[in-house]
C-alpha cells in the first residue's frame, strides 16, 4: 500500500484528501517562479493538529502503529507527551512542565491509589476489588497523564501527583462493569474533600504542570524525581489568591496521607446546626481525678466522703471493659471484639496484693472473631501488629456480624460471662463501662448496631488512659502496653481484643490500688523478702532440687542441698508468717494478727527447737530412772538419746555446715531433709 493509499484510510476515505491545484495557466514564455502554495491543513480533518499534509509523518498520526502495526524507531512508551495505545483522548499535547489547561478537574493520585481502602463502603467487595486493580502496584500499569504541584510549595516539601479526572473516570466505569452491584459514582463531596480539584481559579503560574505520560512504577518514580529540576512556580502577589491556592495544596496532600482523618467512606464528617443537634449522652465521661476517685470507692480502696454525691454511689458494681479491633484498611470492618468483667462483690476479704495482682484472678475475658473476616488478609500488620489467634484468657469465640450485637448485648446481662447459674435473675447489677480511651470503643459498637451507652443499668463510663494521667500528673496519655509496664504487668500479644480488655481492668487495678497506698504495705513484705533472700538467697521453686549431696529422703528421693549459702532451713516457715500477716493485717488495723500465732510458733519451734529439747530433756530423765531400776546389759545409755526423729539426720553437722542449737545434743548428723516440714 502506497503513500497515498495509507494517508486515505487514515483521513476516511478520498473524499476527505485535499484537492489537487489546478493547472498553471501562465503562457510558456513567462519563466515560472517556483510554486509556494501551501497545501491544506491537516486542521480541516484533525481540529487543532495544525500540521501542513506535505510535512506531516506517518509516524507522528494517531493510530497509526495500533492500525498497522508498525513500530516506529527508538520510540518509548514512557515518553512525555507520546502514549502506548492509540486512544486520541489520551493523548496530551502539552511538553513536559507546562501549564495545565483551563477546565481541567483533576485527582490527587496519592488517594487514588488508595481508592478502595478509603471511599468503598461495600466491605464484600473491598478487597477484590483491591487485588484486581491497586494492589502489587496494577494501578500505575494503567495509561496515565500525570501532572504535579511544584513541590517547595508544598507540604514537606515533595511534590503532589495528580491524574486527570477522565482517566479515573475509565477506571470506575470498569470496575462498575466487572462488579455491577458495586454502582459507584463521584458525588459533591468528593470535592469537599480533595478527591476532586480543579484550578481554573489560579494563575497559569499556579496551575498543575505537565510531568508525563507514565504506564510504570518505574517511570513514575523516574519521573518524580526529576521534578525538582524544573524551575520553581511564581505565587501571584495577591494574598487572597496564594491563599486560596495553599488551601486546595494542603487538601491534595491531605487527603493522600495514610493517616487522613476523613469520615465513613470519604463523607466530611458535618456539624449539625445547634438547633438540630442530638442532646449530650446521659452518662458523660468524668473529668480524670474524678474518675480515679470513684473507681478506688468502688473497689473499696477508698472511703467516700460524707457528701451528697459519693451517697449516690453504687455499691457492688461490675466493671467490664470493651475493646474493638478494626481492619487498618477499613474501619468498617469490625475483626475482634473483646470483653472482660470483674465483679467488685468476688474481691470482698481478698487482698490486693502489689498493683491489685491478687485480683486478677477474678477477670473473666471473652474474645469474639468476626466469621466473615476470618481470612488472614484481614490481620493488621500495616500500624500495628494483630494477633487474633492469641487469646491468652481463654478460647476465641467465632460469631457472624449480623449476631455480634446480640451477643455483646447478653454480656451486660446476667451471669455477666461468669457462666454461673446462680443468681438472682431480678437483681439489677449496676455497670461501670472501662475502656482505654473508651470513646473509639464506644464509636465502633455503635457502628455495628450496639449501643454500648443505651444500658438502663449503666452507671458510669471510665478510661484508664485518662485515669493513669492523673495519676502520673503526665500531659500525654500513654498506650495501654506502656501503662502496663508502668505496673510490671506483662502485656503478651497486645491489640488481640480479648487480651487488651484484660489488661485494661488489670490497669486500672494497677492505677488504683498504686493511688491509694496499697501498694506500701506490699512493698514492706517484698522489701523483707528480698532482704532475707540476699542473706539467704532466693528460695527454691516448689519441685526444685538443689545441688547434690547424695542424701536420699524417707521416700527414697535424693535431696539436693547447696555446699554452702542458699536460704535458710527455717526460710519457708517464715515466709508462711509473711503471707499470713499481709493477708490478715493493714496499716490501720492489726487485730487480725492473732490468727498468725500458730505458723509464728512452727517458725520459731524450727529456729530454736526449744519444745523438741524439753521433750528430750523428759524423755533422758525418765530412761536413767527405768535404767537404775531395772538392770540389763548392753542397754544404750540415756546420753544417746538425740532426738525425737522429727527430722532425720544422716551425716555430720559438719557435712551441711549448720551449726547445733546450744539447747540440744551435738548430732553425727544434722540435714534437713524434709525443711518444709514443721516440726
Amino acid at each position: 500500500m502506497d503513500r497515498r493509499a495509507l494517508l486515505s484510510k487514515l483521513l476516511g476515505g478520498d473524499e476527505h484528501m485535499p484537492q489537487p491545484l489546478p493547472a498553471s495557466t501562465t503562457p510558456e514564455h513567462t519563466i515560472e517562479a517556483p510554486q509556494t502554495t501551501s497545501k491544506p491543513d491537516i486542521v480541516d480533518v484533525f481540529g487543532n493538529m495544525r500540521t501542513n499534509v506535505e510535512n506531516l509523518s506517518l509516524d507522528d498520526l494517531p493510530d497509526f502503529h495500533a492500525d498497522f502495526g508498525v513500530e516506529k524507531a527508538g520510540q518509548n512508551s514512557n515518553d512525555a507527551s507520546t502514549p502506548a495505545g492509540g486512544d486520541p483522548k489520551k493523548v496530551s499535547l502539552l511538553a513536559r512542565n507546562d501549564a495545565s489547561d483551563m477546565g481541567m478537574t483533576f485527582c490527587p493520585f496519592p488517594a487514588v491509589t488508595k481508592f478502595p481502602y478509603r471511599f468503598l463502603n461495600n466491605a464484600e467487595l473491598l478487597q477484590p476489588i483491591a487485588s484486581a486493580y491497586f494492589d502489587r502496584d496494577q494501578i500505575y500499569e494503567r495509561e496515565w497523564d500525570f501532572y504535579y504541584i511544584d513541590g517547595r510549595h508544598a507540604p514537606q516539601g515533595k511534590p503532589i501527583t495528580l491524574v486527570i479526572k477522565e482517566q479515573v473516570d475509565d477506571l470506575l466505569e470498569e470496575m462498575n462493569t466487572a462488579y455491577p452491584e458495586l454502582k459507584w459514582a463521584f458525588e459533591d463531596y468528593h470535592a469537599e474533600v480533595g478527591l476532586l480539584i480543579t484550578f481554573d481559579d489560579a494563575d497559569a503560574e499556579c496551575r498543575p504542570r505537565f510531568m508525563g505520560h507514565c504506564n510504570t512504577r518505574d517511570a513514575f518514580d523516574d519521573h518524580v524525581s526529576h521534578t525538582h529540576e524544573q524551575p520553581a512556580q511564581n505565587l501571584p502577589s495577591d494574598d487572597g489568591r496564594v491563599e486560596a491556592f495553599m488551601g486546595k495544596v494542603t487538601m491534595a496532600y491531605d487527603i493522600g496521607k495514610s493517616n487522613w482523618k476523613g469520615g465513613k467512606g470519604g463523607k466530611p464528617k458535618k456539624r449539625l446546626p445547634a438547633s438540630t443537634a442530638q442532646p449530650a449522652p446521659t452518662y458523660r465521661q468524668d473529668s480524670n481525678d474524678k474518675q480515679l476517685t470513684k473507681a478506688k470507692q468502688y473497689l473499696g480502696l477508698a472511703n467516700p466522703p460524707d457528701d451528697a454525691a459519693s451517697k449516690s454511689l453504687v455499691p457492688d458494681v461490675i466493671f467490664i471493659a470493651i475493646d474493638v479491633e478494626a481492619w487498618e484498611q477499613n474501619h468498617a470492618c469490625i475483626t475482634e471484639v473483646g470483653v472482660a468483667t470483674l465483679d467488685t462483690r468476688d474481691l470482698k476479704a481478698v487482698d490486693a496484693g502489689m498493683n491489685g495482682k491478687n485480683w486478677h484472678s477474678y477477670i473473666r475475658g471473652r474474645h469474639f472473631r468476626t466469621k466473615e473476616y476470618m481470612d488472614p488478609s484481614y490481620t493488621n500488620n500495616r500500624h500495628v501488629q494483630g494477633c487474633p489467634n492469641a487469646f491468652r484468657f481463654g478460647g476465641s469465640e467465632i460469631v457472624s456480624k449480623k449476631d455480634l450485637p446480640s451477643i455483646l448485648t447478653s454480656c451486660f446481662h446476667h451471669p455477666f460471662s461468669s457462666g454461673s447459674t446462680d443468681f438472682d435473675k431480678d437483681e439489677v447489677r449496676q455497670i461501670v463501662l472501662l475502656g482505654h480511651d473508651t470513646k473509639t470503643d464506644i464509636d465502633y459498637c455503635h457502628q455495628m448496631g450496639f449501643s454500648v451507652k443505651n444500658r438502663g443499668n449503666l452507671c458510669d463510663v471510665m478510661d484508664t488512659a485518662a485515669m493513669y494521667r492523673h495519676y502520673s500528673k503526665e500531659v500525654n496519655p500513654r498506650k495501654l502496653g506502656s501503662v502496663l509496664e508502668a505496673f510490671e504487668v506483662d502485656g503478651w500479644s497486645l491489640h488481640n481484643a480479648g487480651n487488651d480488655a484484660v489488661y485494661t481492668v488489670q490497669a486500672m487495678l494497677g492505677i488504683c490500688v498504686a493511688d491509694s497506698g496499697g501498694n506500701e504495705e506490699a512493698k514492706k513484705v517484698q522489701e523483707s523478702i528480698a532482704k532475707m533472700a540476699a542473706t539467704f538467697g532466693p528460695p527454691r521453686p516448689p519441685g526444685m532440687k538443689a545441688a547434690s549431696s547424695g542424701v536420699t529422703n524417707e521416700d527414697g528421693d535424693e535431696v539436693k542441698l547447696p555446699k554452702s549459702g542458699g536460704p535458710s532451713r527455717c526460710f519457708p516457715f517464715w515466709q508462711e508468717v509473711l503471707a499470713c500477716y499481709v493477708v490478715n493485717t493493714s496499716a490501720e488495723n492489726d487485730a487480725g494478727k492473732s490468727k498468725c500465732a500458730p505458723v509464728l510458733e512452727d517458725y520459731y519451734e524450727c529456729l530454736h527447737h526449744r519444745k523438741e529439747a524439753a521433750k528430750v530433756t523428759a524423755l533422758q530423765t525418765a530412761y536413767r530412772r527405768r535404767e537404775a531400776e531395772t538392770s540389763r546389759d548392753a542397754l544404750p545409755t540415756a546420753g544417746e538419746i538425740r532426738s525425737l526423729g522429727l527430722l532425720k539426720r544422716d551425716g555430720g553437722d559438719e557435712s551441711v555446715g549448720i551449726k547445733t542449737p546450744a539447747l540440744l545434743p551435738r548430732y553425727e548428723s544434722n540435714v534437713a531433709a524434709r525443711s518444709g516440714e514443721r516440726s
